[in-house]
């Protein structure tokens, strides 16, 4: 008869729960998510109101979109935006508010992508 000895090793403790805010609305969207939203809206609203060519104010549509990457991405960078999303009732307002605009000056006053961080 053959016995073998088992060495126990204790299990390794459970990890720590993650804790998340309740979500409001449709709940959180990734920054990265929002970022392509927003550009999508903004150089929408440039082309609509005629500022995408050739002599305007963007070129191409490649420099309005890396224009509106950048500057968005500032404005909603994983510092600010702690949790690392945004709310998407807030982001279907924001984009919502954009499709509504005259052809101002500076779209980026319609909306401003640093107040649409979750909590």
């Amino acid at each position: 008869m053959l016995v073998a000895a088992c060495t126990t090793h204790p299990a390794p403790a459970p990890a720590p729960p993650v804790i998340r805010a309740p979500a409001r609305g449709g709940g959180p969207l990734s920054l990265v998510t929002a970022v392509d939203a927003l550009t999508t809206e903004f150089c929408a609203h440039e082309n609509a109101c005629d500022r995408v060519g050739p002599g305007r104010r963007f070129a191409t549509a490649d420099d309005c979109h890396d224009a509106f990457v950048t500057s968005t991405r500032k404005q909603l960078n994983a510092d600010l935006c702690m949790t690392g999303y945004v709310e998407s009732e807030e982001l279907d307002t924001c984009l919502d508010s954009i499709r509504k605009a005259a052809c101002i000056a500076d779209i980026e006053t319609v909306c401003k992508p640093a107040k649409l961080c979750s909590p």
